[in-house]
């Protein structure tokens, strides 16, 4: 019984977020994924302080690194989404002009899917570790640094 309510509220919530093109985009450009990446950050946390092939030493460097790369990441990857997106009525002109494109219509829904992931995957999965890295070990030693004095 309780599984058939739990399933009626997430298809009328479906149904909500399909017929509501301002929420539909909301949810894929924002809210799904920050979400992920909440949960993303809140899991490598866990398995970092869980972890016993880690020393003991590292971790604090890799939880810093794990936070920044989670909102750093989420709050890049949003607004360079958001400036792409500032863009996307011209994009769309021009992909409808370019007589080539038999489909341009199936062409524009899925940029429009494909470009909030790719954006958020290339910012947080490569270029805000990159960063991190020696941020996070910076801070690290300036801790450790404290603790001794």
């Amino acid at each position: 019984m309780k599984i058939n309510k739990i399933s009626q509220i997430i298809q009328k919530t479906a149904k909500r977020i399909a017929n509501d093109e301002k929420l539909y985009d909301k949810m894929n450009n924002v809210i799904l994924p920050v979400g992920e990446t909440a949960v993303a950050t809140g899991m490598y946390a866990y398995f970092i302080d869980r972890n016993k092939d880690i020393e003991r030493e590292r971790k604090p460097a890799l939880q810093y690194q794990n936070l920044i790369c989670g909102v750093a990441g989420a709050t890049m990857a949003n607004g360079v989404n958001k400036s792409i997106q500032k863009h996307q009525a011209e994009i769309i002109k021009v992909l409808q002009k370019n007589k080539s494109i038999q489909n341009p219509e199936g062409l524009i829904n899925g940029l429009k899917i494909a470009m909030p992931v790719i954006i958020f995957t290339s910012i947080i999965r490569f270029l805000i570790p990159v960063i991190s890295t020696p941020i996070s070990s910076r801070m690290h030693e300036i801790q450790e640094r404290r603790k001794k004095s």
